[in-house]
């Protein structure tokens, strides 16, 4: 048995891309997925993207596009701290965000896995230090 884990922040206004990462990457995240950007930009959110290091003021302003016009899009960060990453998807023009954990699993009774919501949420709290954070929720599907 699996367990998907989310994250779900509701923001008080729309927020840009360009701050959202800014706010991440100042709570020790990284926009990285091993070496690379990953990105997408597609309304369903399936085709993503990898681009160099070197390309991420493109890739940031392509995001900010997208964002501006109303459409979902998402992207990779990873965390300093035992680089845990998770996956970001920014709806609602940038008033909504969805975060998936893509690693750091704790061991319970009868699951394959199951991501450790405690140190997730405290790693992704710092962020909204200075958004305007006005309420979140987290859930686990254990099917």
């Amino acid at each position: 048995m699996n367990a998907d884990a989310e994250f779900s922040f509701a923001l008080s206004r729309e927020t840009s891309i360009p701050d959202l990462i800014d706010a991440a990457e100042s709570a020790g995240w990284r926009f990285d997925d091993d070496g690379h950007l990953a990105y997408v930009t597609d309304a369903d959110l399936f085709d993503w993207f990898t681009a160099a290091q070197n390309a991420r003021e493109d890739v940031i302003h392509e995001l900010e596009s997208v964002r501006a016009q109303g459409k979902a899009c998402g992207f990779i960060m990873t965390h300093h701290d035992g680089d845990a990453g998770c996956i970001f998807i920014v709806t609602d023009s940038g008033t909504s965000l969805i975060v998936t954990p893509n690693k750091n699993t704790v061991p319970r009774e009868g699951l394959e896995r199951f991501a450790d919501g405690e140190w997730y949420l405290g790693r992704l709290l710092p962020i909204f230090s200075g958004l305007p954070l006005v309420a979140y929720s987290h859930s686990q599907d254990l099917t």
